[in-house]
Formats: structure tokens, C-alpha cells, sequence
């Protein structure tokens, strides 16, 4: 309770949400150690709405970055606890953030990278609920960065093996 006082108490302080955001998000790995999975799921949504509502008016990486690791981790419990819609939901949310951080720097092998996992993610969710046309287009869209980063990197074996995973 007094995290959140703290967090609305001055609206001009765009660190205070979140700081909030962060303490849920541990709030919520202390309940999957519990496993108190319906807690975990809640903290983090909590986490994620605060930080959504805050990239609109403060367009910084480090919250971008934020929601990225916080949906990520919801998709991957979601998926975990048999809950396909609110994992593609999550994951949905990751792969929109990670194309923006490809865009803004589109040379960057790691995000490049975690943009290629996320599809497979996502690709994967929509392969298992039967919607193949929209798994397959996202697994193509997954394999044209995995060349693109392929090309770019000749000797970079870490590329190549993420090429050649693409085939799979």
C-alpha cells in the first residue's frame, strides 16, 4: 500500500510508477516460488498495466525494456499453466515491443535476436492452437530476420546456427 501511495503521490515523477512496477513484478516471482500461480499472474499483469500506461507519456527504453521482460515472463507462466490465449496474448505484446527496439536499431545482434525468439514464441502458440496460416507467416517473418542477421554475420557462428534452427 504505501509503494502505491508513493508511486501517485507526485505525478511528476516518472521514476515512482515504476518503481511500483518493479516491486509487483518481484511480488509476483516470491509468489511463483510459492506457487501461488493465480497471485503470480496478477502481479504481473498489475506490472504491465502501469508500465503500458506510462510508456504513452514517457517514451523511455528502460520501460519499453521493462514490459518487454514482464510480458515475457507472463507469456512463459501463462504457457506453462496451459493457458494459450493469455499466453499469446503476452507474447503478442513482445513481439510488439521487440520489433520497435529492432527498428530503432536495426544493426543491434541482440535485439535482433530476441525479436527471432519472440516470433518463435508466438509462432509456436499459433501452431499449437491450430491457426497455421498465422504460425506460418510469423515463422516466415522469423526466418527472413534469422537470414538477414545470417548475411550480415558470416562468421558469426551464433548466426548461423540461429539460420539454420529456422529450417527446423
Amino acid at each position: 500500500a504505501l509503494v502505491k501511495q508513493l508511486a501517485t503521490a507526485d505525478p511528476t515523477d516518472e521514476q515512482a510508477p515504476r518503481y511500483l512496477a518493479l516491486v509487483l513484478v518481484k511480488l509476483g516471482d516470491l509468489q511463483r516460488q510459492l506457487e501461488n500461480m493465480p497471485a503470480t499472474v496478477a502481479n504481473y499483469e498489475q506490472a504491465l498495466t502501469v508500465l503500458q500506461s506510462l510508456r504513452t507519456t514517457v517514451p523511455q527504453m528502460q520501460i519499453q525494456r521493462d514490459i518487454f521482460n514482464i510480458a515475457n515472463k507472463l507469456g512463459d507462466l501463462q504457457d506453462q499453466l496451459k493457458k494459450p490465449q493469455e499466453a499469446l496474448k503476452a507474447y503478442q505484446l513482445v513481439v510488439e515491443v521487440s520489433e520497435r527496439f529492432v527498428a530503432a536499431a536495426p544493426k543491434n545482434p541482440q535485439l535482433q535476436s530476441e525479436l527471432s525468439a519472440s516470433y518463435l514464441k508466438l509462432g509456436n502458440l499459433q501452431q499449437q492452437a491450430g491457426d497455421l496460416p498465422v504460425a506460418l507467416a510469423i515463422y516466415e517473418k522469423e526466418l527472413e530476420l534469422s537470414r538477414q542477421f545470417a548475411t550480415a554475420r558470416p562468421q558469426n557462428t551464433e548466426a548461423q546456427r540461429e539460420l539454420a534452427f529456422s529450417y527446423e
